[in-house]
């Protein structure tokens, strides 16, 4: 088979697995009800949870894209959700709201599809490199749980654990963890369609073009396929950390 038919092919049959294994949930409730069950979510993490002028569109289009209503939703459904925004912003502490609102939509029987639940693990991306690092327990084997192809993941808080250019060490052996993991499911998105959730301070492409953080942390290859990995959702405002 020639290149271009073997490219051809490849293609389609990657385009058949997204449909085969990926099932979005259509949860059939408004926005305005929608808002008012995240709010009561929200405030079982933090008392003083609103959602406001600054982060309801952010809210927004993460209800559409979790309960399934892709008319809404401003971005392409077959991709993971980035969070961007200063710190303190309210990114992770949105993804946790998220991850409890498909609890609370399973159990009350909203999430019907025996062969696909959109459930997500959320895990800190400094834990990842410090687990890694661990002279006793750390090494290659403490990312292989990140690699595998069904479990959908949210990486928490991506370039601090970079940010400061040091590599993680395990028995001399130098590694960017994050790099290493998005690498692996990069090409795991493209062949078999795993969903990457994250947040980060960081955009992945500045606005100014110099700044270009990605780039710096991972090279540009990452850079690259974060943008086709992931619906970039931003929160604005500063700190609402008090």
């Amino acid at each position: 088979m020639d290149p271009i038919s073997l490219n051809h092919a490849l293609n389609a049959f990657s385009k058949y697995i997204q449909r085969a294994q990926y099932k979005p949930v259509l949860v059939d409730i408004d926005i305005e009800t929608g808002l008012t069950i995240l709010q009561h979510i929200g405030r079982d993490f933090k008392s003083d949870f609103v959602i406001d002028k600054e982060n309801r569109q952010a809210y927004e289009q993460l209800f559409w894209y979790f309960t399934g209503q892709f008319d809404h939703f401003k971005g392409d459904p077959y991709k993971g959700i980035l969070a961007i925004g200063k710190k303190g912003s309210g990114k992770t502490l949105a993804m946790y709201v998220m991850q409890h609102l498909l609890i609370f939509l399973d159990k009350s029987g909203q999430l019907n599809t025996p062969e696909f639940k959109p459930y997500f693990k959320i895990q800190k991306c400094t834990e990842i490199k410090s687990d890694f690092a661990d002279q006793e327990n750390g090494g290659l084997k403490v990312l292989k749980p990140y690699k595998t192809k069904h479990d959908v993941y949210c990486f928490d808080d991506i370039g601090e654990e970079i940010r400061d250019q040091a590599l993680a060490i395990h028995y001399g052996i130098q590694l960017n963890v994050m790099e290493n993991i998005l690498t692996t499911r990069a090409e795991m998105f493209k062949i078999h369609h795993t969903v990457t959730h994250a947040t980060s301070n960081y955009p992945i492409q500045s606005t100014d073009g110099v700044n270009r953080y990605w780039e710096k942390f991972y090279g540009d290859r990452i850079a690259d396929r974060a943008r086709e990995m992931f619906n970039v959702i931003p929160f604005g405002g500063e700190s609402r950390r008090k």
